[in-house]
């Protein structure tokens, strides 16, 4: 009898199963049609491998055999099985993951360009509890992975990372040269603390929304960025 899927392997399945046919190989310009193919094969036959197995129990022994090479050959392309996952990972970051969690950042900071810090940083916060509440079940996957794959973590984390910091950085930066918000406050700091509010409410108001739901959604999210920016409002003797 076929054995149920683990929740690694469901994850698995769930992100692979969004990346359009074909979308596997990361090429370098560098890289001749023949290594191009054998990279496409390999990356062709881990997806096969981590949608049965999961990333964790995805052996590069399996994928070798998949593949109908040898691991020596996936080594020589794929230093490690983190180079080999960030590989599989990448293009369903570049493909579905950006479009679908930082296109509406980016519209949404074009939209608001001069307009106060406090109003953006509220919007940010309701499109992102709208998008965490409309992928709810991929994320929870991918919280049970993360905590038993390390690997996977760190390899999504160099892709997404960035990201956050591409676009709030900037906006904290500038409020911070307007004399909208105090000076000595660095924007990567500025930029997890926010990070941080905004996970925190995510997490109390949907893993436990009774105790901690106090009114409507919206008016409970600008409350919460009002706090945080008024704790921002520049000092004597602080902002030049």
């Amino acid at each position: 009898m076929e054995n149920k899927k683990s929740d690694d392997a469901q994850l698995a399945d769930v992100l692979l199963s969004m990346l359009p046919e074909g979308v596997t190989a990361l090429d370098d310009e560098s890289d001749s049609l023949a290594v191009r193919q054998r990279k496409k094969e390999i990356l062709d036959a881990s997806l096969r491998v981590f949608s049965q197995k999961g990333f964790d129990g995805g052996r590069t022994k399996e994928i070798a055999q998949e593949a109908k090479t040898s691991e020596a050959t996936i080594f020589k392309y794929f230093p490690t099985k983190r180079h080999l996952m960030f590989a599989v990972i990448k293009p369903l970051i570049e493909t579905i993951a950006r479009p679908l969690f930082m296109k509406p950042i980016e519209r949404l900071l074009e939209r608001q360009k001069g307009r106060p810090l406090e109003e953006t940083l509220t919007f940010i916060m309701i499109d992102r509890w709208r998008m965490f509440a409309d992928n709810e079940r991929m994320i929870a996957l991918a919280y049970m992975e993360a905590y038993r794959n390390p690997d996977l973590v760190e390899a999504m984390k160099q892709m997404i990372i960035p990201q956050i910091h591409k676009y709030l950085d900037p906006l904290f930066s500038a409020a911070s040269t307007s004399g909208e918000i105090r000076s000595d406050l660095s924007p990567r700091f500025l930029s997890r603390s926010f990070l941080s509010q905004v996970l925190g409410f995510i997490l109390v108001t949907r893993a436990v929304p009774e105790p901690f739901a106090f009114g409507e959604l919206e008016s409970d999210i600008a409350a919460t960025v009002s706090l945080f920016v008024r704790g921002l409002a520049p000092r004597d003797g602080v902002h030049a």
